[in-house]
């Protein structure tokens, strides 16, 4: 089975990389660029992580005119980054491509603490996200192996990896700032 990551460079993403590797599914990355404060430290670990896991991407698109974002509501209120419907926005793109490298499935790393601050990270979401494929007659699913069940790798395992990654919404000087929900999870 061949599957699109959507593919920060964060440890959620990283993981599903890994999983999808130890499955053996033919993985194909893609790195989505956009004005925040991580946006130089995502693309840099991307390109470290692909390397490190002998892939490359697809390719790299970037949105030069995506808004700062505002701060979420939900239960981690502090450093909650949102970009309204950044992941719709996101799925549009992964499914051109997905069509292009005939993938079944499109993976997204949101996991059950993203629910609370982020709409579009929940399986409902993705559902939805899915039947519109399948009514472009689309065999592709959107799903997130967290949210789902069938990902069960922990950080823990992915930081023993050695495999890059940089999970911070607000980095000070290119380190993480230990504060926002990204760095508290």
């Amino acid at each position: 089975m061949k599957v699109l990551i959507l593919f920060s460079g964060g440890i959620d993403s990283v993981g599903l990389a890994l999983h999808a590797l130890e499955s053996g599914f033919e993985v194909y990355l893609l790195h989505l660029s956009y004005f925040h404060p991580a946006q130089d430290e995502e693309a840099q670990v991307s390109d470290q992580a692909a390397g490190q896991l002998a892939l490359r991407y697809p390719d790299r698109v970037t949105y030069s005119n995506v808004p700062h974002g505002i701060k979420a509501r939900g239960m981690f209120r502090v450093g909650a980054r949102y970009t309204p419907m950044r992941n719709l926005s996101f799925l549009g793109v992964a499914s051109t491509y997905a069509v292009v490298y005939r993938c079944q499935e499109i993976w997204v790393g949101a996991t059950e603490l993203d629910q609370a601050d982020y709409a579009d990270c929940r399986p409902e979401f993705f559902g939805l996200f899915s039947t519109i494929l399948w009514q472009q007659l689309f065999d592709i699913r959107v799903r997130s192996p967290y949210l789902d069940g069938d990902c069960t790798l922990t950080r823990a395992e992915v930081r023993e990896s050695g495999v890059s990654w940089f999970s911070c919404y607000e980095p000070k000087f290119g380190e993480a700032c230990g504060v926002c929900n990204s760095c508290l999870q």
